[in-house]
């Protein structure tokens, strides 16, 4: 059943694209986030994504080059990025894991360019955010549901991925994507034009985010709980009354402490404990020795150079050694200056920032012009989100995953939707400004009059 459903939703983008040409783009975000080849084995060996990215492409050369946008500094960075990855999986110390993980991730990051060339219009780019908030629920609602039943724990199979690898199967990545998740949850339900304004749509929506706040518990993922610190504070700063918001946010945090079990609170004491706790301890290590090894190779030793360290750490209290055998980064910052060098580091670092610099530009355009209200909500939301993976960044690998890379592309998809509306407004006032052209006198001959 789940393979028929799945196959039918595939089908659905491909046929959706025939009429509308964006929705093959759409598919492939889908496609891209929700990875149903990994969940359905009905798909078999059939490049799913590579597929719907040919059509995607193929649809707006053909079809949808309309309103194209500016080739700006965004569009290149990213182009700069794919190329310099492909440059260093060129002298990869590992080629056989390297170039695998190359041909992913350089697709994801050619994606996020491709972005503002087809999303234009408020209705194109909501159905963008629709897509991606659903691709993600559709591994968070049995998670959530599972949690809620049997309160979850850390590195439990309760998803629809059983392997702890990718964007859904690996936990810490699973709690980011649904904290980062609820910014947009919050924008559809209060700006959202396709799904119905009714109370029972409302009321799924508040139940989405219900359950990713339970999944991001239920993970026992410390990555988690301080991505829901971020987006506490960052709604408590934007909030008008700061006081009320305070007290709600203490409620709520008095309320969640008497749900969560011991074993969760035990697990996120261990936040401040690195210099005893194993695992946090191993990550230190690794990040360490990433150093050592950028400090020695600058310009990086490829995808999944990880594969090659090799050292031994003390274990606290004891008087025996801990070996640490192809340990992965477990942080998109390492992972990028590990693989890719200072010159990866500071491309990844100017692409990130340059989605925010985006949506903040946005924000301030919104402000002065009553008609974009709506594209302001949707940059805040954006923006929270990009900020909330970044922020979980810090503590898990998922560099070259595609949740960030749609996000900023959609960054710059919103400062060229400005850029056309700024260019509409101009064109209307000096239209009003040219005064209409007098009518010809023609005089008659006297027979005529």
């Amino acid at each position: 059943m789940r393979n028929l459903l799945l196959i039918g939703i595939y089908l659905m983008f491909l046929a959706e694209g025939l009429v509308a040409p964006f929705a093959f783009a759409l598919g492939y975000v889908w496609v891209d986030i929700f990875t149903p080849q990994r969940v359905a084995w009905g798909f078999g060996s059939l490049p799913v994504a590579m597929i719907m990215a040919v059509a995607a492409i193929g649809a707006y050369l053909l079809f949808d080059r309309r309103s194209p946008p500016r080739f700006s500094a965004g569009i290149w960075l990213f182009l700069v990025w794919a190329g310099w990855v492909t440059l260093t999986t060129t002298w990869a110390v590992v080629p056989s894991h390297a170039w695998i993980k190359w041909n992913w991730a350089v697709k994801n990051i050619c994606f996020g360019a491709f972005i503002p060339y087809v999303f234009r219009s408020r209705i194109q780019l909501e159905a963008l955010v629709l897509v991606i908030i659903f691709s993600v629920a559709g591994h968070m609602i049995p998670f959530g549901i599972k949690t809620a039943i049997n309160g979850g724990g850390y590195l439990q199979d309760l998803g629809l991925l059983d392997d702890n690898t990718g964007l859904m199967g690996e936990s810490s990545s699973l709690a980011a994507v649904c904290a980062a998740l609820l910014p947009l949850i919050a924008y559809v339900r209060k700006h959202g034009r396709i799904l119905p304004a009714t109370w029972w749509v409302s009321a799924g929506l508040v139940g989405l985010g219900a359950l990713a706040l339970i999944t991001v518990v239920g993970t026992y993922a410390r990555t988690g709980l301080v991505a829901l610190v971020v987006l506490a504070v960052a709604w408590w700063l934007r909030s008008r009354h700061k006081l009320a918001a305070l007290a709600v946010a203490a409620l709520v945090a008095v309320a969640a402490a008497g749900l969560v079990s011991d074993q969760w609170v035990e697990r996120m004491s261990t936040i401040g404990q690195f210099k005893s706790e194993t695992s946090a301890l191993t990550r230190v290590a690794v990040w360490m020795w990433t150093l050592d090894y950028v400090a020695a190779h600058p310009l990086g030793g490829g995808f999944d150079v990880y594969y090659i360290d090799h050292f031994t750490i003390p274990i606290a209290g004891s008087s025996e050694m801990l070996e640490v055998k192809s340990r992965a980064f477990h942080s998109v910052y390492f992972e990028v200056l590990g693989e890719h060098g200072y010159v990866g580091a500071f491309l990844f670092g100017a692409l990130m920032l340059m989605g925010i610099c985006h949506f903040a530009a946005v924000i301030r355009a919104a402000r002065r012009d009553p008609e974009l209200a709506w594209l302001g909500e949707l940059a805040w939301a954006m923006m929270l989100s990009l900020v909330v993976m970044l922020v979980g960044g810090c503590f898990v690998g998922y560099g070259f995953q595609p949740f960030h890379y749609t996000l900023v592309g959609c960054s710059i998809a919103l400062q060229q939707f400005v850029a056309r509306r700024r260019a509409a407004v101009k064109f209307d006032r000096r239209r009003q400004e040219i005064p209409p052209c007098p009518a010809p006198q023609i005089s008659l001959p006297r027979f005529l009059r």
